[in-house]
């Protein structure tokens, strides 16, 4: 009868591994003493410790032998076991470091061929293909790889730490953690900073629409060519701590909606692209990483207001249909990245390829155009809906234009009040004095009135005031 190993309780195990193996152990324990079907109370325990069904029975194998919390603690035993031969092992590295680690950087399906030759001819075991690419990882690092792989000393110097960077576990740092943050990177972000893991991710553009017409990464791009990110002068000046905005990563965006004013993507003083991951020193977003200018202080950059009009109708095309879930959203994404090409711009065909100013200049030769390139659809609906927001200016715009078109009906159909018929002033205060006959004020009362109706005119407002 084969028998497992307990586990033993380690005294580096922190409280909180503690109450997710209680918890894990009462849940447990309601699928071995419940009389229902097995499935059901597992797929049950799964979603209220949120789960997979298979962790749920693998758990349930450590825990049925002796009904201990402690055999559900995490394994901090030692390392794991390596199911690989020792010989196995050994021919995937002296193979990887003969045929892969070198500068001619082949491709790892044919060293993976000849490890499995190798092997057969040794009578092991054949590894698959990801086995041995998971063991990659572990016997090179980074650095090692860049330095055998490439002859390029930049892709080195970019896996190195600079110093006024916060390190984390893994030494590779990129511009672009908005797109793909790692959990390491987060939990140090939100130990030295007191914010939320939650809310440093929600900052990252991971999991957002639209990422097609995200900016690509450049360096070094040349004059009509699009670099990392855009700014709006303005805005940074009127913020308290300067920070770029997530849209101005969208190359469908050319201009500032606050401001009126076209964004810029280059530094005015030495004309290099937008780097601020590139710092070799913590300093403030705002200033130039390359040649330290403000970029507060950069000129005002001019957008014809058509050119705005068209980009705002585009940017409110893309939030409805994105919040709509629309099929043809993809479509839509394909005609914007392809702007370039309607708009007979022979610098780039691809819409994330132009410089901003290159975009402004598409912009604005499209405005001049029928919207036909971007409002056409297979479906008329989509198209109907698309035209109209293009001629309105806006989502906003024609939300307006309808609410004063039903504001227009609705007061056409209102039935008029007609205005109460004119009174005669003498014929009221003749009656009033009537009413007033019998009282002790009769007599002060019918001189008062008496005075007033021989003096009175019509044309003059009169009011009547107890003396």
């Amino acid at each position: 009868m084969h028998t497992r190993r307990p586990i033993l309780a380690s005294s580096s195990q922190s409280d909180e591994e503690w109450l997710a193996a209680r918890r894990i152990a009462r849940e447990l324990d309601r699928i071995l003493d419940g009389a229902g079907p097995r499935r059901a109370a597992v797929d049950r325990a799964a979603a209220e410790l949120r789960l997979s069904t298979r962790q749920v029975y693998n758990l349930l194998a450590r825990y049925r032998v002796d009904r201990r919390v402690t055999s559900l603690l995490p394994r901090t035993d030692g390392t794991r076991k390596k199911r690989l031969q020792k010989d196995i092992e050994l021919i995937i590295t002296t193979t990887l470091r003969e045929q892969w680690l070198v500068l001619e950087a082949p491709p790892l399906a044919p060293v993976v061929a000849e490890i499995r030759a190798r092997c057969e001819e040794a009578g092991l075991a054949a590894p698959s293909y990801v086995t041995v690419a998971r063991r990659i990882p572990s016997l090179f690092s980074p650095e090692e790889i860049a330095r055998k792989r490439s002859a390029n000393a930049k892709h080195l110097q970019r896996l190195k730490p600079r110093p006024g960077y916060i390190h984390a576990a893994r030494p590779l740092w990129s511009a672009r953690l908005d797109l793909r943050l790692p959990r390491d990177v987060a939990a140090l972000l939100g130990r030295q900073t007191g914010v939320s893991q939650e809310t440093i991710a929600a900052v990252a553009m991971a999991g957002r629409a639209l990422p097609p017409l995200l900016l690509p990464l450049r360096e070094n791009a040349k004059r009509n060519r699009s670099t990392w990110i855009q700014y709006c002068p303005f805005c940074l000046a009127d913020d308290e701590a300067p920070y770029f905005r997530r849209q101005w990563r969208l190359a469908s965006r050319v201009s500032c909606f606050v401001h009126g004013c076209g964004l810029r993507d280059r530094c005015p003083a030495c004309r290099g692209g937008i780097a601020a991951f590139d710092q070799t020193e913590l300093i403030p977003q705002h200033f130039c990483a390359r040649c330290g200018f403000d970029l507060c202080r950069a000129p005002k950059a001019t957008v014809k207001a058509a050119a705005r009009r068209l980009e705002r109708a585009i940017d409110d095309i893309c939030r409805v249909e994105v919040a709509k879930g629309s099929p043809p959203i993809n479509g839509l994404v394909s005609r914007l990245l392809r702007a370039p090409v309607a708009a007979d711009v022979t610098s780039a065909k691809t819409l994330t390829n132009l410089s901003t100013s290159a975009r402004i200049r598409c912009f604005e030769s499209l405005a001049a155009k029928p919207d036909d390139w971007l409002a056409a659809d297979k479906d008329a609906t989509i198209a109907h809906r698309r035209r109209l927001i293009l001629a309105a200016g806006g989502h906003d715009r024609l939300i307006a234009r309808f609410t004063d078109l039903l504001e227009k009906h609705q007061d056409s159909l209102r039935p008029k009040r007609s205005s109460p018929p004119g009174t005669d002033l003498p014929v009221l205060l003749t009656a009033y004095a009537r009413i007033m006959t019998g009282t002790r004020h009769f007599v002060r009362w019918s001189e008062i009135v008496s005075a007033r109706i021989s003096a009175y005119d019509p044309n003059q407002d009169l009011t009547l005031r107890p003396g």
